[in-house]
């Protein structure tokens, strides 16, 4: 699926967004990819402009772009405050090469949200391995509607990041 939009699409994403940003919402999360898989720079500066001084995430459609090198800096460029990737792999744990190429890449100037299947199991490996400290995960194990498995899945999760980030000696 190539996230470009047509017009009409687009503007149903511009007026959805100027409604949540008019609503008190601290930032987005959006994509926009031209026909030959590059970064859409127009759209991204309508949406920052949009946004103004709140929090811009470029989605998963940048697992899509061609050139990752080009298009990290061309976001950076635009005012994008992080990209979310699971490293063009199908879950982020066979991602985390290609995802630790981009955060060495762009040196801590475009925050990289490691997203696909991140799971209290895989939680702290992911940190630990980009140097990151955000992930994007729905912890869901799959099964979005079981929520007491989503609350346990959740709770092992921060305990785990816990013991990571706050070891005790």
């Amino acid at each position: 699926m190539l996230f470009r939009s047509d017009a009409h699409e687009w503007q149903t994403m511009v007026c959805s967004a100027q409604w949540l940003m008019g609503a008190g919402v601290q930032g987005l999360a959006f994509g926009a990819v031209t026909d030959d898989r590059k970064v859409d720079g127009e759209r991204c500066r309508q949406m920052r402009d949009l946004v103004g001084e709140g929090d811009l995430v470029f989605h998963k459609a940048f697992d899509q772009l061609v050139d990752w090198s080009t298009a990290s800096r061309q976001l950076m460029d635009l005012g994008v405050d992080r990209v979310m990737t699971s490293g063009r792999a199908a879950g982020c744990s066979a991602g985390l090469p290609a995802m630790r190429e981009l955060v060495d890449g762009t040196a801590g100037q475009l925050n990289i949200l490691s997203a696909g299947g991140i799971s209290a199991a895989n939680v702290v490996e992911v940190v630990r391995f980009l140097g990151v400290k955000q992930v994007h995960g729905s912890f869901s194990g799959g099964n979005p509607r079981n929520y007491q498995g989503l609350e346990c899945e959740i709770q092992a999760a921060r305990a785990n990041l816990h013991a990571y980030f706050s070891p005790e000696d």
